[in-house]
């Protein structure tokens, strides 16, 4: 078993991500820890980005600047709850995100 600790695979996000499934190879638990974090941390990206172009849109674009700053709360309250879960050595499942993970990020690299 590596001594790595899980929680080092969300801080910073899908980078930190795709770094451990890029790097680690035997450790089953780092690699279900860094596709989750690349799963969920790449859409909060990319909804991220879509929302601060759309709320350069007049009148409407104040709607889509308070959607975008939400987003970013959740995503601050997500990135700690998994921080934390991942060091008690527990798995906190996104809905969606997480099955996309297992289906299409977990053997990425492997």
């Amino acid at each position: 078993m590596n001594k790595t600790p899980t929680w080092l695979t969300y801080i910073l996000g899908w980078v930190t991500g795709l770094i451990f499934l890029g790097t680690e190879k035997n450790d089953a638990e780092i690699r279900w820890h860094a596709a989750n974090s690349t799963a969920v941390f790449g859409a909060a990206t990319v909804v991220t980005v879509v929302l601060n172009i759309l709320s350069r849109i007049p009148f409407l674009g104040v709607l889509f600047g308070i959607v975008g700053w939400l987003v970013g709360v959740v995503t601050f309250i997500l990135w700690i709850v998994l921080m934390i879960n991942a060091g008690n050595g527990s798995r906190f499942r996104v809905p969606f995100l997480t099955d996309f993970a297992e289906k299409n990020l977990l053997n990425l690299f492997k």
